[in-house]
């Protein structure tokens, strides 16, 4: 059996390996850095087995890595980022110690069956899609309050009173192309 914690960034993933399976003279923890290209995944998926659980932390490039993954293995978790901070408080959390960390979890949750921590659940892909989209749709709405707060800015430096409703109510700007038409 296979045990592999996976340190997960834009461009590159560290795994830190434990072979269960193996006899004492061997070697059974490495460590390995692989870039998140075609050449790097596909030196990846060599190093695999079918008997190997995978634990990755959560990040923003985490469900499309474990898409590419899953087949190749027996199970992935995805490790909520929080819960991750609570077990483990290391002053010194760089990709090698960072994916050892994971590897002992899922040691531990893999051997022993102690649930340390919640797994993360992957959304389908639509699901996925449409929460991509709520942060445009804050944005876009954030920029229109900084739009009209800007237009009511400039009126005012040039002395011009008037209410809100004057400029940004529905009526008032029909009443002022019903004008401009005329």
């Amino acid at each position: 059996m296979l045990l592999i914690g996976i340190d997960l960034h834009t461009n590159r993933f560290t795994c830190s390996y434990r072979d269960e399976n193996s006899s004492v003279n061997q070697k059974a923890k490495q460590t390995e850095t692989f870039d998140l290209t075609d050449e790097g995944l596909a030196a990846f998926y060599k190093t695999l087995t079918e008997d190997a659980y995978v634990l990755v932390e959560a990040t923003i490039t985490t469900f499309a890595f474990v898409r590419l993954i899953r087949s190749h293995v027996k199970e992935v978790v995805i490790a909520n980022t929080y819960e991750l901070k609570q077990i483990s408080l290391a002053r010194t959390n760089t990709d090698k110690p960072g994916a050892d960390k994971l590897c002992r979890i899922i040691k531990t949750r893999v051997l022993s069956g102690e649930q340390t921590i919640s797994p993360v659940t992957v959304p389908p892909k639509e699901i996925q899609e449409l929460r991509g989209l709520f942060p445009a749709y804050r944005l876009h709405k954030k920029r229109n309050t900084q739009l009209k707060n800007r237009i009511h800015s400039v009126l005012k430096e040039q002395l011009y009173w008037f209410t809100r409703e004057e400029i940004f109510d529905r009526k008032s700007r029909m009443r002022g192309r019903l004008k401009s038409v005329y």
